[in-house]
């Protein structure tokens, strides 16, 4: 039976021994990376989903504070003691979560989870059965799983390029068997509207998420904060924290603040809401050094939430990078309109294009 195939002009040769071992290189790195994501994800998930089978018992807490780490990601870390009885006996645990420490950028969600947690407080614990001293207050992640699907794909890309390239590129293909068809008459196919659809989807998606995360979240919460209380407040701590990764270096204004509502002191460290890190040092730098430790000024403070609050709930320059995403946006808004287009219009006959060949 005729397959069709992608037309040359002569006769197909397979490949030679330096483009299989360029091309198993190549793949091979698809197949490294993914299976190292894999095995990463993979045991991350593993830890996880094997708490939600773990029996869940009354516990106390017996202590919980916040401690503040020496370094630039997550250094509110939250310090939760509680003890619990399992089958007769008598335990202390001080993990919050498969992973161990509950850690956060920002001040006012660990002081959240510590008031949850206060002394005397009772909470549940769930307790590995076959080792009793083992014991978390939050169960894993379930969505864990299903992201370990993600990094397969580069798996598959992998393995199924290096086996093309010793398999099926080794091989020529007889003249004669095969069908012709030409490159613009592929273009054209069904086939080829639907996998426009479907990478710009991807496009769309990914740039709409990002952008209600970098954009449309924090203006909403600038309009809501018109209405939180004005509230004197005392700088403890600033300073600008770095973020290395890959792609380089940002960083990110950290500045601690405490204030007291109704009598009782919170402390918070967001300085607007558009939160995470970017480029710049010097203007974030500048920002830092107009609130030096001790200084006192005024913060905006949520009067649903009195963990909340605010230096600036204005409209800052860099909310403007959160309208980069779309980019993204039209470009997968625009090619699927284009996908669905050629969809529609089906296969067009294309002047000059051959037929099968026997």
């Amino acid at each position: 039976m005729a397959r069709w195939k992608f037309r040359s002009q002569a006769e197909s040769r397979p490949m030679g021994i330096a483009g299989r071992l360029f091309l198993s290189l190549f793949f091979l790195f698809f197949l490294g990376i993914g299976s190292i994501v894999v095995a990463f994800i993979g045991r991350e998930a593993y830890q996880s989903a094997r708490t939600w089978f773990w029996e869940s018992v009354e516990a106390e807490v017996v202590s919980s504070g916040i401690r503040e780490e020496d370094r630039d990601s997550n250094p509110y870390v939250v310090e939760i003691e509680y003890t619990y009885e399992f089958n007769g006996q008598r335990h202390t645990g001080t993990r919050f979560k498969p992973g161990g420490e509950a850690a956060f950028s920002d001040y006012g969600r660990a002081q959240r989870l510590r008031d949850a947690h206060a002394a005397g407080a009772r909470v549940t614990a769930y307790v590995n059965s076959a080792a009793p001293s083992q014991a978390v207050l939050k169960r894993g992640q379930l969505w864990l799983i299903p992201l370990v699907l993600f990094p397969m794909i580069f798996v598959v890309i992998g393995a199924g390029g290096i086996w093309f390239a010793w398999r099926w590129a080794g091989k020529a293909v007889p003249p004669g068997r095969q069908v012709v068809e030409s490159i613009s008459e592929r273009a054209r196919s069904p086939g080829g509207g639907c996998f426009l659809i479907g990478f710009f989807s991807f496009f769309l998606l990914i740039g709409g998420v990002v952008f209600v995360f970098m954009f449309v979240r924090p203006v909403l919460g600038i309009l809501d904060a018109r209405n939180w209380v004005e509230t004197p407040c005392v700088v403890e701590s600033s300073q600008v924290r770095s973020h290395s990764s890959d792609d380089g270096t940002t960083y990110s204004v950290d500045i601690l603040y405490r204030y007291e509502v109704n009598g009782r002191e919170y402390k918070s460290n967001r300085y607007h809401f558009m939160g995470g890190s970017s480029s710049g040092w010097g203007a974030k730098r500048a920002i830092v050094r107009e609130h030096p430790p001790g200084r006192e000024t005024v913060c905006y403070v949520n009067p649903r939430d009195s963990t909340e609050a605010v230096l600036e709930r204005g409209f800052t320059h860099d909310l403007w990078f959160g309208l980069i995403p779309l980019v993204f946006v039209g470009v997968g808004a625009g090619g699927l309109l284009w996908g669905v287009r050629k969809l529609r219009a089906g296969p067009a006959a294309v002047p000059g294009a051959r037929g099968w060949v026997q």
